[in-house]
């Protein structure tokens, strides 16, 4: 198999199978392939577009093959943010609003005024899931009402993410 032309909107990469030895008459072969393509950083997006392909046999002209792919991607969209009844803990909504998991470790950080709080690792977060992360207050931080919460998250696997 070999890469073709693509669409413009969603470059594709293409990883062919390995090549498949010569097959006896009436024989077939399942092949697997992986099909990346680059996604935006900050938001990433799924997207659709078409893969086109040849396959080339030993004897005859190139098969053109064009495939419709479907890019889904994670989107993470942290919401609210409220001190728990214990006031010793800050509870943090997170919802993963994409189309795709997040199935690799992802480390979740929180900062008040300055102050790094504990860090919150979650080894799964499923397309559509919301989850609530409790990150703990240190005993010398005062709140009020316009203290700033900032939020990260970091995907720790390849490729890395933030």
């Amino acid at each position: 198999m070999h890469d073709s032309t693509q669409d413009a909107g969603l470059p594709l990469v293409f990883r062919p199978p390995a090549t498949q030895v010569i097959l006896a008459p009436g024989v077939t072969a399942d092949l697997q392939a992986e099909v990346c393509t680059p996604a935006e950083r900050l938001n990433p997006q799924g997207r659709q577009g078409t893969l086109h392909l040849r396959l080339t046999t030993a004897h005859g002209e190139p098969l053109p093959l064009s495939i419709p792919v479907t890019a889904r991607a994670p989107s993470l969209a942290l919401g609210s943010a409220r001190q728990a009844a214990d006031q010793r803990t800050i509870e943090v909504e997170v919802q993963n609003t994409g189309q795709q998991d997040i199935a690799s470790e992802t480390v979740f950080v929180a900062d008040i005024a300055g102050t790094t709080l504990d860090k919150v690792t979650r080894q799964e977060l499923r397309a559509g899931e919301l989850i609530t992360l409790a990150f703990a207050l240190p005993e010398t931080l005062g709140l009020t009402r316009d203290t700033r919460l900032t939020r990260s998250a970091t995907k720790l696997t390849h490729p890395m993410r933030e």
